[in-house]
């Protein structure tokens, strides 16, 4: 299974991602893994080229049907 991530920081121009589902994979990373490109789980259309891996969270799903819950 695929990790998946939530963005917790919506800066930087990012703010327009803030009203649309927050559920996201990782694509690549570069400068090290201090930076990623996400694309978003429910529209693989919209991705981020480049966001600080410190404003991103990994999450875990709930239950089968997707829901959601954040990592502890």
């Amino acid at each position: 299974m695929t990790s998946t991530y939530k963005i917790h920081v919506f800066d930087d121009g990012n703010q327009k991602y803030e009203q649309i589902s927050n559920i996201w994979h990782i694509t690549d990373t570069v400068k090290s893994g201090g930076k990623l490109i996400l694309k978003n789980v429910k529209d693989p259309s919209i991705v981020i080229n480049t966001i600080s891996a410190w404003k991103v969270l990994k999450i875990r799903p709930l239950s089968p049907n997707g829901d959601h819950l954040f990592q502890q």
